[in-house]
């Protein structure tokens, strides 16, 4: 395959990579304060890095994958600071963060 034609499939090294999340709210949370937690993850994390989040949820709980904005990979430093960030944060009971996996054609 052509470089052309690869970078235009995000084939081998124009390959895009993100990861996937996960969460789930403490039990009792109220609608309102979810979605602040929501509107808090978006703006000081997910956009303040350069990153975005495609996914939805309920006041339960959220999944999604996070990639970096624009062109470019997300890299294992992303994944640690969501990590870090998500761990610190007293309404989350429980979250998993997943590998780095090719964005175009990694995730099912």
């Amino acid at each position: 395959m052509r470089k052309r034609l690869r970078k235009k499939l995000h084939r081998k090294e124009f390959a895009e990579y993100g990861f996937s999340i996960w969460l789930r709210f403490n039990k009792g949370l109220a609608e309102q304060e979810s979605d602040r937690f929501i509107d808090r993850f978006l703006a000081e994390l997910i956009e303040a890095n350069g990153l975005q989040f495609g996914g939805g949820g309920n006041r339960n709980e959220w999944e999604g994958v996070v990639a970096r904005a624009g062109r470019g990979s997300a890299s294992e430093a992303h994944r640690q600071l969501v990590r870090d960030w998500l761990g610190s944060r007293s309404a989350i009971a429980e979250y998993q963060i997943g590998e780095l996996q090719d964005v175009w054609y990694g995730f099912e």
